[in-house]
């Protein structure tokens, strides 16, 4: 049986521990590692921590200070030694049978790279995510397709990095790691460990990741739309960064879809936003369309990839349609609310 190296890091989210805990207790593959990296949480959490790696020997617990999730993530990855790694945030869960199936999918077919399923909730409801564009083993020539289509950002559970599990000497040895970013490092890894991969498997009818819309979380904070912009230029960076470093020239068409749907998110980010005045949201999506970055590469080609509703927002962005962004967003927000309701 191979050992498997679940990394967690850990900040601040006491709460939510026991239940992350008893979610890898619950897990029918026993030979399991579960290195937990406290990264100087100013709460109860490592104490908790240290109460459950009493209970359970596979418990490798780590207490470092502050320095991000990205660093925490990198230590884990280092100080692993099994034979697969997989990622747990310590606000979310998997289902009791998450590890024996994404194990077996990876030794019947011999991929770097076992690709899953998410189940979104926020306690009440519940989404499930998972890639609508690949499925079975993918490798050789079809793995362009795959970057393609991951570095557009249309499919979300693509390029997710939570609901997979990796071969740990590929990762090592290619040595691939999350950049130091606030937003987005989780992508960028995701990213960089789909270039080079030498074969992938999509598992498509497993959703075992159960990611928790934890309103205190950094992904779930409301930043002002200036933060917003300022970390995903960042982000940007950091995937030209990658087509640089391995030369993949015939990603940079998909990736100026990428900032079609930046252009989308910043906008119903500022028109959802209830702290924001009519005149206020308006002098945000403004500033939006001044973002030449992001509408002077819209590519009308490229946008037939996209929804309509993302398609239609980025024409307009880059036509400095203001108001006509404004009432189309207020529009797609009301529809939302009332599908809600029903």
């Amino acid at each position: 049986m191979k050992k498997v190296s679940i990394i967690v890091p850990v900040y601040n989210t006491a709460e939510f521990l026991p239940a992350v805990f008893e979610s890898l207790f619950s897990q029918t593959y026993e030979d399991l590692e579960m290195i937990v990296i406290d990264d100087g949480s100013t709460d109860n959490s490592a104490d908790i921590c240290r109460e459950y790696a009493k209970k359970d020997l596979r418990i490798k617990f780590f207490r470092t200070e502050n320095r991000g999730v990205s660093a925490a993530r990198n230590f884990g990855i280092e100080a692993a030694g099994g034979d697969f790694i997989m990622f747990l945030d310590s606000d979310d869960t998997y289902t009791s049978d998450a590890v024996e199936k994404l194990v077996a999918a990876a030794e019947e077919y011999d991929a770097d790279i076992v690709s899953a399923g998410i189940v979104r909730t926020d306690g009440k409801n519940e989404h499930i995510q998972k890639c609508t564009v690949f499925s079975g083993e993918v490798e050789g020539d079809e793995l362009y397709s795959v970057l393609g289509e991951a570095f557009l950002g249309k499919d979300a559970a693509l390029c997710s990095f939570i609901d997979k599990l990796y071969r740990a000497d590929f990762l090592k040895e290619r040595n691939i790691a999350f950049p130091a970013l606030r937003s987005g490092e989780d992508t960028v890894f995701a990213l960089e460990a789909m270039i080079c991969a030498s074969k992938m498997y999509f598992l498509n009818n497993h959703f075992f990741y159960r990611y928790f819309a934890n309103g205190d979380s950094f992904t779930q904070k409301k930043l002002s739309l200036e933060e917003r912009i300022e970390y995903s230029n960042l982000f940007f960076a950091e995937c030209e960064k990658l087509m640089g470093k391995y030369g993949l020239t015939f990603l940079e068409s998909a990736f100026s879809g990428r900032c079609a749907l930046a252009v989308y998110d910043f906008v119903m980010n500022a028109v959802g936003r209830e702290d924001l005045s009519k005149k206020e949201c308006l002098s945000a999506i403004d500033t939006v369309c001044k973002q030449t970055y992001y509408t002077g590469r819209i590519n009308k080609e490229i946008l037939k990839k996209h929804s309509f509703r993302v398609r239609f927002t980025a024409r307009l962005a880059a036509a400095g349609k203001v108001y006509a962004m404004y009432l189309f967003a207020s529009l797609l927000k009301t529809v939302k609310r009332l599908k809600k309701r029903v």
